[in-house]
């Protein structure tokens, strides 16, 4: 009886001992998982920065030269303001417009002047849409009229010329 009552008590032992051990959950696969998950796409980014971002332009240069040909064979410059983030009116801060804004020159001298004036322009093109809603930049309709009034505002800080051309490469709203 004593062997019997012993062999229960291991038999008993040897349950408690299964039930002790850590069991894999959602929460401990998600702990481990998401971390481990995370650290992969980080690698995968520099491997792909490495051998196949080479031609990729440091992100420190505000505006560069595009040379575009027109259809009549002269060539006209486009002045390039990049990445500007704006707050539109009305959303206190919790929404903004990332946009890249080509400004084509009709002569070279005004792009020249364009370069000198880079502070005036940025300044006048942050006010312009910082001065318009949230629906007012979302209307795809109305992105015409956006483009002429940044024409005119830009136009009126040159003395040699006038913007011909406005465009947007890069419009997200977010």
């Amino acid at each position: 009886m004593a062997k019997e009552v012993q062999t229960h008590n291991s038999h008993t032992q040897e349950q408690q001992v299964q039930q002790q051990k850590p069991v894999l959950t959602v929460k401990t696969a998600l702990m481990v998982g998401i971390p481990l998950f995370i650290v992969q796409v980080v690698v995968v980014y520099f491997l792909v920065a490495k051998f196949f971002g080479a031609d990729v332009q440091p992100p420190n240069s505000q505006q560069r030269t595009v040379e575009q040909q027109h259809t009549g064979g002269e060539t006209g410059k486009i002045f390039v303001v990049k990445d500007m983030i704006v707050n539109p009116a009305g959303t206190n801060g919790s929404r903004y417009l990332l946009v890249t804004v080509g400004l084509e020159a009709s002569s070279s001298k005004v792009y020249d002047e364009l370069q000198q004036k880079e502070v005036q322009v940025c300044d006048v093109l942050n006010a312009l849409f910082a001065s318009k809603t949230l629906w007012e930049l979302i209307d795809v309709t109305k992105r015409e009229t956006l483009r002429k009034e940044v024409a005119k505002r830009t136009s009126a800080l040159l003395t040699n010329g006038t913007v011909t051309n406005v465009y947007f490469s890069k419009y997200i709203i977010q």
